[in-house]
């Protein structure tokens, strides 16, 4: 389910449009490998904010 919704994260960024809260909310979930999820920080709708956070998020799961 959730590689569905980062499906359909990385559809909508590639769109150009914004759904950075779902994006790193996807960040924040383990069940993720951390490479599907730097996918999304890599599509062209994905600004420099957004692939700051998701990093943070990423190394966040680390120290978890």
């Amino acid at each position: 389910m959730l590689r569905a919704v980062r499906d359909a994260v990385a559809v909508k960024l590639a769109e150009g449009e914004r759904p950075y809260a779902a994006a790193l909310a996807l960040a924040e979930r383990p069940e993720l490998a951390a490479e599907e999820v730097r996918q999304l920080a890599g599509l062209r709708g994905a600004s420099a904010r957004l692939r700051g956070r998701i990093e943070r998020s990423l190394a966040g799961r680390v120290r978890a």
